[in-house]
């Protein structure tokens, strides 16, 4: 108002709308240094996506923490949150599309020995999984990933441009070849029932080195949801912003994809740590555990414990009766 009537003194005008002059030229100050912290974060976010494109809003939170105390602020994920979609920074996800498990074949299949384990350290268990890559219209690369479901860690892992066993087996060696020499804890290998991980190779490899074949019974991603979220996380945070014109070059994007997420990606369900720092022992905070799939077989726990009160009631009514 002041810009399209300069003959008004400030004072008129601060006296009009019920404020004082001090009070105008500290909001004018507060709503300038705002501005100036608001664009240092937006600095810094945009440093950290060019390492990691589609990191979210609570490892944002997580990283910022020393800029937020070198500007003596402090700012809650809800706010970081309304800072990112300011300036179109939120991550979105993508949709699955392509089918990459195929389980009607002609080899054996086998139990589920997983769901209902729970790793207390690294190499007790691993999952597999394989997912796809689109590099251009009509135009797929194929990924084959192993995963400690303890640290997260990714393992072994592979890209190619079929769906052949071969791949799935190159990712497995890789994954052998971490184990420690003197490693005598059973481990099991969990993956779903796709013809890749029945193949007869596969399994030999498994057989070999005495390790538990376990497989899902269904086709819900919860049964193994673990290496259904590694994939994602590759994908959407890391290769979907590149597009890769040859196999070369896409298995270099991937092997920097796989060291990001290794060694620089935090987990909430790690204590917000690295897979890398807790698969070799580097972690300094206790891992917490936070799995969906944990919190769906308490809810069928206590399903079952209702299921069990009423069964119970009934009896007791028909001995009354």
């Amino acid at each position: 108002m002041k810009a399209h009537n300069p003959s008004i003194c400030l004072t008129s005008l601060c006296h009009w709308f019920g404020v004082t002059r001090q009070a105008y030229y500290k909001q004018k100050h507060q709503s300038a240094q705002q501005c100036i912290q608001e664009s240092l974060i937006v600095d810094r976010i945009l440093t950290i996506r060019k390492r990691h494109p589609s990191k979210g809003v609570r490892k944002l939170h997580d990283d910022l923490q020393p800029l937020f105390a070198d500007l003596g602020m402090s700012m809650g994920r809800d706010a970081l949150y309304a800072v990112l979609s300011r300036w179109s920074l939120l991550a979105r996800p993508r949709r699955k599309r392509v089918r990459t498990t195929d389980s009607r074949h002609r080899y054996r299949l086998y139990a589920d020995h997983y769901n209902g384990f729970v790793s207390s350290n690294v190499n007790q268990a691993w999952v597999a999984d394989i997912t796809y890559w689109s590099v251009a219209p009509g135009k797929f690369y194929y990924i084959s990933l192993l995963t400690d479901a303890y640290s997260r860690m990714i393992l072994g892992y592979t890209i190619a441009d079929s769906l052949h066993a071969d791949h799935c087996v190159a990712a497995l060696e890789m994954a052998l070849s971490s184990l420690p020499e003197t490693s005598t804890t059973p481990l099991i290998h969990h993956s779903d029932r796709g013809s890749q991980y029945c193949s007869d190779k596969y399994v030999s490899l498994l057989a070999k080195h005495e390790i538990t074949i376990s497989m899902t019974q269904s086709g819900d991603p919860l049964d193994n949801a673990i290496a259904e979220r590694v994939n994602g996380i590759i994908k959407t945070e890391y290769l979907d912003h590149r597009r890769a014109t040859s196999l070369d070059e896409a298995r270099a994007y991937l092997a920097a994809a796989v060291h990001l997420y290794n060694a620089e990606r935090q987990h909430l369900s790690l204590n917000m740590q690295t897979p890398a720092d807790v698969h070799y022992g580097r972690a300094i905070k206790p891992v917490r555990r936070l799995w969906k799939l944990h919190f769906r077989q308490q809810t069928l726990a206590v399903t079952s414990s209702h299921d069990t009160d009423n069964r119970l009631q009934d009896n007791i009514s028909t001995v009354n009766q």
